[in-house]
Order: structure tokens, then sequence, then C-alpha cells
């Protein structure tokens, strides 16, 4: 508080000199009429300002862009950071499937695996063509014993593979792991002795 009255006292001979600068005929007024003097629209803005209200509505507040942010953040190695930044863009866009997919990869690299097989899920909910959602689950029902989920993601996978040259290198890996998948033998439950 005190602070804040420093800062006031500070400021307030400054913006009594740029008042009576630009209004002469408020220094020879008493403090009610001076008020009365000024437009309403001054009188408003300025003191609006200097408690932190409005400006003059020339500058308009900028969204800022969290997918973006958390995709940086991602590339720096700051999960938790990235996903708070998802959640943010989420708040924005809640049928967004990119950022569903992104907050499952982020998930999965922090080690959230249940969260990311939702996030996952909820994104193909909202495009079930969305490749790197069903390559991504695939591995993740991989990692928990589901093989025959995991081989249906990766048929969907491999049915609209994406394009591009790194995208080959994700397309062979796929390839290779239903072909092993395939090859598996069957594990059936053991019976209990009798």
């Amino acid at each position: 508080m005190r602070q804040l009255a420093t800062r006031h006292s500070r400021l307030y001979p400054l913006l009594r000199g740029i008042m009576f600068a630009r209004y002469p005929a408020l220094l020879a007024a008493p403090f009610a009429a001076r008020c009365s003097l000024l437009p309403l629209r001054i009188r408003m803005s300025w003191l609006s300002r200097l408690l932190g209200g409005k400006s003059d509505g020339s500058l308009k507040p900028q969204r800022l862009d969290y997918l973006n942010e958390a995709l940086a953040l991602e590339r720096q190695g700051d999960f938790e950071a990235a996903l708070t930044s998802y959640r943010l863009a989420l708040r924005d866009h809640p049928n967004d499937p990119r950022i569903l997919q992104n907050m499952a990869i982020a998930f999965s690299r922090t080690g959230r695996l249940e969260e990311a097989v939702r996030t996952y899920r909820r994104a193909l909910e909202l495009d079930p063509q969305l490749s790197g959602a069903h390559y991504g689950l695939a591995f993740l029902l991989l990692k928990r014993g589901d093989a025959a989920d995991a081989a249906s993601h990766l048929r969907a996978f491999l049915d609209a593979p994406p394009s591009g040259a790194e995208a080959d290198r994700w397309v062979r890996h796929a390839r290779q792991t239903l072909e092993e998948l395939k090859n598996a033998p069957v594990e059936r439950p053991s019976q209990p002795e009798s």
C-alpha cells in the first residue's frame, strides 16, 4: 500500500502539469469547478488509465496462440508447461483433434499413459481418420498388452498413412510391427491344474 501511495504521489504533479498545460482555465478555477471544466471523456479516460482501466480503445488485446506456444515448449523439452498450454488451447478450441493429439503425445512423454490413451481416443472420436492418433494409440495399447486393439489401430494408420520423407519411417515401423503381431504366437490362458 505504501508503495502505491509513493507511486501516485510522484505521478500527481506530472499529471497535474499535463492537465493544466492542456486546459489553462483549470489553474484559476477552484477544485470542484476544475473537474467540471474538463470534458467528461477526458475526466474519465485519464483516471481510468491511471487506475488500470481501459485506454482509448485503439489497442485491442491479442489472444495468445497457445497451440504454437505448447509446440515450442515441447521442442524445449518442457512437457508439463506444454500440457498447460495445450489445455488453454483446448479451452479456446474444444473440438480440435490436433490439439488433443499433441496433448496425448505430451502425456506419453511425461509417463501418463492412461491419460494419453484417453486423449487419443477423444481425438479419434472427433476425427476417425487422424492417422497420427491411430499410430500413437496403437503403440500405447501394445505397451498395455492389448495386441488385438493395437493391430486394428495400426491397420487404420496404414489405410490412410501420412505422406512425406519422415512419414515413410513411421509407415515402415507400423508395417513391421503389424507383421510381428501377425507372426507372434497366440498366448492362451493357462489351464488351472486339477
